[in-house]
């Protein structure tokens, strides 16, 4: 986010730290075994990966391009497909399939917020007092993308909207919390 570097792979085992500017390759990152997605913490020293058929995330130092923790005890029987850290770097968010977790990294899971369908985006507000997420669900008797808004420390529902005809790939709230911006990839 602000340290100007971008992680790129052409094989999902490669992974290349680059500056953004030059595009030129400042580290590297040999995988045991293929990566899916890949998240930078909020000062750009981590890169959190998630690897195609586990359930665990791997952190990896960006400077060193060393693997240092394993982060494991999400509440699912499917590989976590993508996981990013809070705006303060505090907790680490997993998705997986139709279920979503927010986890402090002193190691304290919080409850799993459960879907109907698999978790198409997510993002938590600037305070960590909102979780916004996307998946299919039935609305009003259809079966339609849902936008939810959590708790995400006790996993209190605080509402549930339809979020249009398409399904929303991103998320994004505004630096002050108060508007969230989302993307269906429809032109």
């Amino acid at each position: 986010p602000t340290s100007g570097k971008m992680a790129t792979t052409s094989d999902q085992q490669l992974v290349e730290i680059r500056d953004i500017a030059t595009g030129g390759v400042v580290n590297s990152l040999q995988l045991a075994e293929p990566a899916i997605t890949a998240s930078f913490s909020t000062d750009g020293k981590v890169l959190a990966v998630c690897m195609a058929d586990k359930i665990e995330v791997q952190l990896w130092n960006v400077e060193t391009g060393q693997y240092f923790q394993r982060i494991v005890g999400f509440g699912t029987a499917a590989p976590v497909y993508t996981a990013f850290f809070s705006p303060d770097g505090q907790y680490l968010i997993w998705l997986a399939r139709g279920t979503v977790m927010m986890e402090n990294l002193s190691n304290w899971y919080y409850p799993n917020l459960e879907h109907e369908d698999f978790v198409t985006a997510a993002a938590l507000s600037p305070d960590n007092s909102i979780l916004a997420t996307v998946a299919g669900g039935t609305y009003k008797g259809n079966f339609q993308p849902l936008l939810k808004l959590w708790d995400p420390l006790t996993g209190a529902e605080y509402a549930v909207l339809p979020a249009g005809s398409n399904n929303v790939n991103s998320l994004s709230f505004s630096p002050d919390g108060k508007l969230l911006a989302s993307n269906d990839g429809a032109l």
